[in-house]
């Protein structure tokens, strides 16, 4: 049998400088080795005002600290990866698809290529705001932006049986709360209906606002009420149906709590309607003065580059950045384009034919004299002219440069 690891000593006088120390620690009591964990606190005494030094044992191994994550958080990180798994397969296989046959009419694998990129990356959202659900720190929200954000993982949870109905003015509405509350609330409470549900029982959630307040309605049909009546005659009548079928929502009525907000419960037969209105206050979303331009969300940057190699690295470099890439290789490419509606041109300063890049880009901001432009070029003294620096919005980079030193150069014009 092996002996049990008896953990260092602790020295009370070192406890003493830092305060609220604790964590776990093996002594031996009666000669057997016990774990136990340990609280130091400062406390002064009620006579003489001492501060005095005192330490708490307790059985637990463990700090009494809040609760661990929920259930339905680690169910949906799972959720996830398996979908995951299923996304990437199909984009896999039709990869294969187009590598082994390319000559064949590739529009119908490529339009499934871009439908499941996208879902892949509305799962890749939702896992990423499933990461903050134990941040503590109350903050303004727009609780659609996260309903929204977890469109596809409720989905995923509840499958078909799933209907969200959004009212169209709640993009500025806000909430002050613990957006990590209100995320887990509804996937648990989903997840819960889901669960009360039979296998073909919808599910309606619906969100609208009035009165500084959002409303949230959960409406399930073909619910089971089974259970919760045998509860009812265990308990006696002083158990009300609606206030057994409340307490399968646990997250929903302490995200209430938070907001000093009750849910109530409808049942109608099989139907069940879950209520609840948090108080909020609707933002204005337009600030912008009335002639002001608008910013597109997605910047448009156009590429000159004739060399096949830097121009895929820069391609990846910018869409890198969240932007559409236009890519010329030479001259006659550049004049065949209908329209200069760019936010941004990078080139390179010598192509193998025709015009130079800055040849070219004059072209350009002769019609779009607004336009950004970043010069590449392996040529670091004398590549460009002052005449073509200019220009207030152009920039110089010699190649090779890293990805981190070109963001901050696109970034950089992008901002003036």
């Amino acid at each position: 049998m092996r002996a049990p690891r008896i953990a260092p000593q602790v020295n009370p006088i070192g406890l003493s400088s830092t305060e609220g120390w604790q964590g776990n620690i093996i002594t031996t009591i009666q000669g057997i080795a016990t774990p136990l964990y340990l609280v130091s606190q400062h406390q002064n005494l009620a006579k003489t005002q001492q501060a005095v030094l005192v330490l708490t044992f307790s059985a637990a191994q463990t700090a009494p600290s809040p609760e661990a994550a929920p259930v339905d958080v680690f169910s949906s990180v799972r959720d996830i990866a398996h979908e995951f798994r299923n996304v990437f397969g199909v984009i896999s296989g039709h990869t294969e698809l187009m590598r082994s046959n390319p000559s064949a009419n590739q529009s119908n694998s490529i339009n499934q290529l871009s439908r499941y990129s996208r879902k892949a990356i509305d799962l890749l959202e939702s896992l990423t705001l499933l990461g903050y659900l134990d941040d503590d720190r109350p903050t303004h929200f727009n609780p659609m932006s996260h309903v929204n954000t977890l469109d596809p993982l409720l989905r995923l949870i509840a499958g078909d049986r799933l209907t969200l109905n959004r009212q169209d003015d709640l993009a500025d509405f806000e909430c002050f709360g613990r957006p990590a509350d209100f995320d887990h609330a509804l996937l648990a409470t989903v997840r819960s209906a889901t669960a009360l549900t039979e296998s073909s029982g919808q599910i309606q959630v619906s969100f609208t606002s009035a009165y500084s307040f959002l409303t949230m309605i959960f409406k399930l049909e073909k619910i089971d009420l089974s259970p919760l009546q045998a509860s009812q005659a265990e308990a006696g009548a002083e158990r009300d149906l609606a206030v057994l079928a409340l307490e399968q929502f646990k997250a929903l009525s302490a995200l209430g709590a938070e907001y000093r907000a009750i849910p109530s419960l409808e049942i109608e037969g099989n139907t069940l309607s879950l209520i609840i209105s948090l108080p909020g206050e609707a933002q204005p979303t337009d600030t912008r003065e009335p002639n002001a331009a608008i910013e597109r969300a997605i910047k448009q940057a156009l590429l000159i580059e004739d060399d096949p190699g830097v121009r895929d690295l820069v391609e990846l470099f910018l869409g890198s950045l969240g932007m559409d890439v236009t890519s010329c290789s030479s001259e006659q490419e550049v004049l065949k384009l209908t329209d200069y509606d760019f936010d941004i041109i990078v080139s390179d300063v010598m192509l193998a034919s025709g015009k130079t890049g800055p040849d070219l880009v004059r072209g350009i901001r002769s019609k779009r004299p607004e336009i950004g432009c970043l010069f590449i070029s392996g040529y670091k003294h004398g590549a460009l002219s002052n005449a073509d620096l200019a220009h207030p919005k152009t920039d110089f980079l010699a190649k090779p440069f890293s990805k981190s030193e070109f963001a901050k150069r696109v970034q950089a014009l992008l901002a003036l």
